[in-house]
């Protein structure tokens, strides 16, 4: 080995030894060091490219992989680690391909066919999951996070006892791991046992403290059963632990709005857009405690928002219609009504038989037209004008807003499949 080879792997062992103790942006320049000495050192590209990936900056964490794996194609570390970025870059498909790779050459690589199920699960191809958590598991009986990945997608395939079991052997396997409890908590939750849920979460941060998807979930419990005010601790715990949680900090708007306390609501949602600017459902609340106050132009900024996001968003919408017509402005409030309403035709239809006519009619422009036709006066004077069977306007757009929820609730947290 020649002096510039032996002092590169020097540096990638020491830069292996920040990694241990999760400082990543330590290790970097020595593994830089190391390239520059070793271009062709196949193992600091590979821990070059794993490293970055910790740090989330993922595009240049491929590039070290692609060049670890130009050295060596069938390098199982390098061909890894690249599944799982490409996973969290939301590229599936192609991490997928991947881990098939890794379980042509070795079969029995029980982490490549749990990466393979993260990712069957990330594209809702839930059969395919549980075969491959299923494969992990027959190579390695006792690793907890297949066991409790195959217990949430059996949930999602509605199979509730097979994957309660299967959780409950993960936390049988190690109960000091929060994530047993936390999972088992959200398959109770699903199934509408309340109490056996917050007894698992509690539980999730009795081993844990620091838990902070256990935290949330207690507050969304809490909220359930109308104990905001004990809901908001918890909340308040859980974002405190991790600023990082859009959902909690929008759950959290829910519930001071509820308590009437809109302008730190409002607050909360800026805290779950920071944490998550694709929060459309945090956008859209937000929007409709900015129409509680009466800032409107606000409001619309924020629905408007809401529905750059997700354009399909029933909701937004509705807020939209909430905030027009509170300013009286009776067509663009009709026009987005309408709009909510043939995207929650499933609403519409379970609606009691006289409001389910009227938000047909209004969705299908029926009611627009008629009231377009004959009105008469000022937009404010039409909100009087008598429609359709003697209902005004101001109060078919209360009937038929009754079939949309002015609030979007993230619900409790999803479950979080827990990874490699």
């Amino acid at each position: 080995m020649s002096q510039p080879e032996a002092q590169a792997t020097l540096l990638v062992q020491q830069a292996e030894q920040y990694l241990l103790v999760e400082d990543f942006t330590s290790a970097i320049p020595l593994l830089d060091q190391a390239i520059a000495l070793e271009p062709d050192n196949c193992h600091a590209w590979g821990t070059h490219g794993l490293t970055l990936g910790h740090l989330k900056r993922y595009d240049g964490a491929i590039e070290s992989l692609d060049q670890a794996l130009r050295l060596e194609p069938n390098n199982r570390n390098a061909l890894y680690n690249k599944g799982l970025i490409l996973h969290e870059l939301n590229r599936d498909i192609q991490a997928i391909a991947i881990f098939r790779i890794c379980t042509k050459f070795i079969p029995s690589d029980a982490l490549a066919w749990q990466g393979m199920g993260i990712s069957y699960s990330a594209l809702g191809k839930h059969k395919e999951a549980l075969e491959a958590f299923d494969r992990c598991l027959e190579f390695k009986p006792d690793h907890f996070k297949a066991l409790v990945n195959r217990g949430f997608t059996l949930i999602q395939l509605k199979r509730y006892p097979q994957g309660l079991n299967s959780i409950t052997s993960a936390i049988k396997l190690d109960p000091s791991n929060p994530d047993g409890w936390y999972h088992r908590g959200c398959a109770h939750m699903q199934q509408g046992q309340i109490l056996k849920a917050k007894e698992d979460f509690e539980k999730a941060i009795e081993v844990e403290p620091n838990y902070a998807n256990g935290w949330a979930n207690l507050g969304y419990l809490l909220s359930q059963i109308n104990q905001e005010e004990k809901a908001l601790i918890h909340y308040k715990k859980a974002v405190e632990l991790d600023p990082s949680n859009s959902i909690a900090w929008n759950n959290m708007g829910l519930s001071l709005r509820r308590l009437n306390r809109t302008a730190e609501a409002i607050a909360a949602y800026d805290g779950a857009v920071a944490a998550d600017p694709e929060n459309y459902e945090a956008w859209d609340n937000q929007g409709y405690a900015h129409v509680v106050l009466g800032n409107y132009a606000a409001a619309h900024r924020s629905i408007d928002q809401s529905l750059v996001v997700n354009p399909k968003h029933a909701n937004g919408y509705y807020n939209r219609a909430c905030c027009y017509a509170a300013q009286n402005d009776v067509e663009p409030a009709l026009e987005a009504l309408a709009k909510a309403l043939k995207l929650n035709a499933k609403n519409i239809n379970r609606s009691p038989p006289k409001i389910r006519s009227l938000t047909i009619s209004i969705s299908t422009h029926d009611f627009y037209n008629s009231w377009e036709n004959d009105r008469k006066g000022s937009a404010s004077q039409t909100l009087d004008w008598i429609a359709v069977g003697g209902v005004g306007v101001r109060s078919a757009l209360k009937a038929a807003l009754m079939v949309v929820r002015q609030e979007t609730v993230s619900d409790a947290l999803p479950y979080e499949l827990a990874h490699s």
